[in-house]
């Protein structure tokens, strides 16, 4: 787009403070040095056009605009094993299959080149503009995918994941020195802030507190102190036994998750934490006090047999949560998927609960994919709706496309054709893909 500034016309479909779907027909987006500049209805634009020299982009009424979705955990090196079933449950999985497919990329570059290649592609190409990727214990690997996400434009958060023990001992020949490990995170992280590309952050990603020692977490804490803007993610009570896990682990404190990483400093605005399943209400309290965010990965919860978290507790305390696809354990890089597994495990939940219990709507699970996601990685400043001032990160969807799996009859509403997306689109319908106003994905 560059200087000039481009106007869309047509229907907009974002999240707001006050609706988690907002849609507005017949509106104008303006669009100026990759940012939005304004959002009007059409009665305005012979005034917007007296202010603003533009051109007019007209949609079809089968199209819309809408926030490029952000997938809050992406597990990049687990990507080759999208699709593969598993009757294994998710400790054993790792063991058998996550764990020693990382040890590839660093006995093989080139193998790392092909993988990230492919999952930075598709995650785009399903909609994501912004991702938080872990990238597994390589720091070699690590970088590649640094260098990928540059290349395609994606904004993102890359970590380096690290582990260096193991509940039950063995296994050593998956773990990482304790001392190397905090170092060449180090490295990385000052490696990817020299590029000092705007779009890509570094991210501290120790895998667990059941797969790390005090001592790596006493360093990433160091790392992590007076260092404002370095963000961490970490998997938090994946299975029901973490917690009993990391105690021991962490000197048998007798305390909850949460509790363990205020102890070392690192449960903060700048803490993200995957998973949730078997936190408790004290959990989700504390999370809510120091203002960390949540990321509900429902499809790989269910694959690997973990549980299924109950989302509306933490949204009804007020936490911030997004959605993650944690592909690998999960079958698909898309967040739509996880944006429907989302609504599929509230409502199994529902069935257990009293006859009040208020399920996700589809409206909820919209926001969380776009605002919510924003909001937990702390760029809600910057992307996640069209508030003007804001980064023109979007999708140009078309429900008609020619071979998608979505019908829409001549009665139906703009309202019916979004939920057809977000239920049944795939990357078909997504025509175009915007991150900072630059198009990263065109019409094939």
């Amino acid at each position: 787009m560059g200087d000039r500034m481009e106007v869309f016309r047509g229907t907009i479909v974002h999240s707001t403070d006050d609706s988690h779907m907002e849609i507005l027909q017949d509106h104008l987006l303006g669009v100026q040095h990759g940012k939005i500049i304004f959002l009007e209805p059409r009665s305005n634009l012979e005034k917007l056009s007296k202010k603003h020299r533009f051109s007019v982009r007209t949609l079809t009424d089968r199209q819309f605009l809408m926030p490029g979705l952000i997938d809050v955990h992406l597990n990049a090196a687990h990507y080759p094993m999208a699709g593969i079933s598993s009757t294994l449950p998710l400790w054993d999985w790792l063991k058998s299959h996550a764990w020693p497919t990382e040890k590839l990329y660093e006995d093989d570059i080139s193998f790392a080149d092909q993988v990230f290649q492919k999952v930075v592609e598709r995650s785009i190409g399903n909609g994501t503009t912004t991702a938080c990727y872990d990238a597994g214990i390589s720091s070699k690997a690590t970088i590649r995918l640094v260098h990928i996400v540059e290349k395609h434009g994606q904004r993102a958060f890359i970590g380096k994941s690290s582990r260096d023990v193991i509940d039950g001992g063995g296994y050593r020949h998956l773990l990482e020195d304790t001392d190397e490990a905090i170092e060449s995170t180090e490295s990385v992280i000052k490696e990817i802030r020299s590029k000092d590309c705007p779009l890509v952050s570094p991210l501290l990603s120790p895998s667990s507190l059941s797969t790390v020692t005090m001592e790596m977490m006493s360093g990433f804490a160091r790392l992590s102190e007076g260092n404002t803007s370095l963000r961490m993610q970490i998997r938090v009570a994946q299975t029901e036994n973490d917690e009993e896990t990391a105690n021991g682990i962490h000197g048998n404190r007798s305390e909850t998750i949460t509790g363990l990483l205020r102890g070392y400093g690192l449960l903060s605005d700048r803490t993200i934490l995957s998973h949730g399943i078997f936190l408790s209400d004290d959990d989700i309290s504390l999370i809510k006090e120091e203002r960390a965010g949540v990321v509900h990965c429902p499809t790989s919860d269910m694959s690997t047999y973990s549980g299924v978290c109950d989302l509306r507790k933490f949204l009804d305390a007020g936490v911030k949560v997004g959605l993650g696809t944690d592909v690998g354990s999960s079958h698909s890089v898309s967040l739509l998927d996880s944006i429907r597994s989302s609504i599929l495990a509230s409502k199994a939940l529902s069935f257990q609960k009293t006859q009040d219990y208020e399920s996700l709507a589809l409206e909820e699970a919209f926001m969380l994919a776009t605002l919510g996601g924003s909001q937990v990685l702390g760029i809600d400043d910057k992307v996640g709706s069209f508030n003007p001032g804001k980064e023109f990160d979007a999708l140009l969807v078309d429900v008609s496309q020619e071979g998608s799996r979505i019908d829409v009859f001549p009665h139906q509403t703009a309202k019916d054709a979004i939920h057809k997306f977000l239920l049944l689109g795939d990357d078909r319908n997504i025509k175009e893909v915007y991150v900072a106003g630059q198009q990263i994905k065109k019409p094939t």
